[in-house]
């Protein structure tokens, strides 16, 4: 028996994101889980501050594909139990670009291009890759940002451990209008003192 069109495409999407995000996780291996938990915060976040269904949809797909540029970096680098050099850094700074490239080859996910390309973008106009500030970063990347760098933040990592949650909150309340959209970022840490409570 034949799909119908949306379950199609619905089963289309779900075997090139689970493809991509099985590379990422095989070459990076400090990502283990966090591509998921980035899309399930992402759209908790998405839904708090009221964005509709198509858009948390998007996002939640940007949340799980927003690293798969890294496939593209040095399995070295990405491992690297120290700190990195300028040379490792700027591999790391180029997966959002890797990312996007790669995703354009895939028609199913292509709502999770902007999300992917400007998750490191920051605020106030010093990330990567364009070094866009404000709102001109895409709503998707200024959120991925912010649950991005949480979850980096809560996660043991080959090179430290992982910081307490309330610790995590303090850096994200920190770095507000500067790193990270100040709305976007009082929301989230609403949620999550919710959550905790």
């Amino acid at each position: 028996m034949f799909k119908t069109r949306p379950e199609a495409l619905a089963h289309s999407v779900a075997g090139t994101v689970t493809f991509l995000t099985g590379l990422i996780q095989a070459k990076d291996h400090g990502v283990r889980g966090h591509c998921s938990r980035v899309s399930d915060l992402a759209v908790a976040l998405a839904r708090h501050v009221g964005l509709d269904d198509a858009s948390c949809t998007r996002i939640r797909l940007a949340g799980l594909l927003h690293d798969v540029g890294k496939v593209g970096v040095s399995e070295a680098v990405l491992n690297k139990q120290g700190p990195l050099n300028t040379e490792e850094i700027e591999q790391i700074r180029r997966h959002p670009l890797i990312g996007h490239r790669l995703l354009q080859r895939f028609d199913e996910v292509a709502d999770a291009l902007e999300g992917v390309l400007s998750h490191h973008e920051r605020w106030d106009g010093t990330g990567y890759p364009f070094m866009r500030a404000g709102d001109s970063i895409p709503v998707d990347g200024r959120i991925l940002a912010i649950v991005d760098s949480f979850d980096a933040m809560t996660s043991d990592r080959t090179y430290r451990k992982a910081m307490g949650v309330h610790e995590a909150l303090h850096e994200v309340k920190r770095c507000r209008g500067t790193q990270f959209d100040p709305e976007l970022a009082e929301a989230f840490i609403d949620i999550q003192l919710d959550a905790a409570a």
